[in-house]
């Protein structure tokens, strides 16, 4: 599959989108680590970094050896 580039969506509105996925996802398999980084780099990227590093850090402690999670936190 080829991604299409074509279609433009403003940077504030890709943010509200991902933010509404990953809380769906986080909602239906909480178990799963993938949502709490999206929302960890999302919050911490709209200037509220102790919830961002929250979310970040229940990333790793669900899946440990997520790297974005870890590279989105800081720490090695």
């Amino acid at each position: 599959m080829i991604a299409d580039y074509s279609v433009r969506i403003s940077f504030l509105d890709a943010f509200a989108r991902g933010r509404q996925a990953a809380e769906q996802v986080s909602t239906l398999d909480p178990t799963m680590a993938e949502p709490y980084a999206a929302l960890g780099i999302i919050e911490a990227s709209e200037w509220r970094y102790q919830t961002g590093v929250a979310l970040l850090k229940r990333a790793v402690v669900l899946r440990p050896s997520f790297a974005i999670a870890h590279h989105g936190w800081g720490p090695p």
